[in-house]
């Protein structure tokens, strides 16, 4: 019997959506929607690799154990309301703690980064300081899934223009899996409403190969995220692509 596409393999979640992988060992991509592979979306949470790394660079972080205080002020999500330490606060996406980060980090350290990294084109100006909760997700820079693609391999081939220390940090925080069979780091980003949409981007790293991927999908309702079945659809494509058993 033929293996499911990964065309039925998203609609076996009930998901509609673009797929992209990369393998830089053979200089092969795998693309599922390639037109919405090349739409350029905000990247949402996903930033918070960036800002991540930014916080390192800064020296504002040491460690993924730093703790970032909590602003005292009561969110929608009641498990945020308290002092949370890096990789704590990337976990869970803790928009608190990151919106006290990025103060810290400010507006014009987000610009050089952002231009160090070659993480997307931008148009970001002074005005930036006036919008640093908001930019990451109201359209003032997006990505194609090519362009997170692109970052996340250099990051994985230590290639970025980082400290190779403050690297591995990052993926040590993307962690989700870690098996014998293979490691897989990702980290996603939702934006709900009328054209809502999620990431889930990372990669994979079995003995002998990794593979850096990009998915982005349709949400419409905050209460059907597919927040678990993100994940069980990326390793269902990946044992389609033979990757792992």
């Amino acid at each position: 019997m033929a293996k499911p596409g990964i065309d039925s393999l998203f609609k076996a979640y009930n998901m509609r959506g673009s797929f992209l992988a990369y393998e830089n060992k053979v200089n092969k991509y795998t693309v599922f929607y390639d037109a919405r592979c090349k739409k350029a979306y905000p990247p949402d949470s996903t930033f918070q690799i960036v800002e991540s790394l930014m916080a390192l660079e800064c020296s504002i972080a040491q460690d993924a154990q730093h703790i970032i205080k909590w602003n005292g002020n009561s969110s929608s999500t009641p498990q945020w309301d308290k002092d949370m330490s890096l990789v704590q606060a990337f976990s869970e996406s803790a928009a608190p703690q990151f919106e006290n980060l990025r103060k810290e980090i400010g507006a014009e350290r987000t610009i050089f980064f952002l231009d160090r990294f070659s993480y997307c084109q931008h148009s970001l100006d002074s005005t930036l300081s006036d919008k640093l909760n908001s930019f990451w997700r109201n359209g003032d820079i997006k990505l194609s899934s090519y362009d997170q693609v692109h970052f996340l391999n250099n990051i994985t081939l230590n290639i970025l223009n980082a400290k190779k220390k403050n690297l591995d940090i990052i993926k040590s925080m993307m962690i989700v899996e870690d098996n014998e069979d293979y490691r897989l780091c990702a980290k996603g980003g939702l934006i709900t409403g009328k054209k809502g949409f999620a990431w889930y981007i990372g990669w994979i790293e079995t003995a002998d190969r990794t593979l850096v991927f990009a998915m982005n999908y349709d949400v419409r309702e905050e209460s059907d995220t597919h927040s678990e079945d993100r994940n069980k659809l990326v390793k269902d494509i990946f044992r389609y692509l033979d990757i792992i058993n």
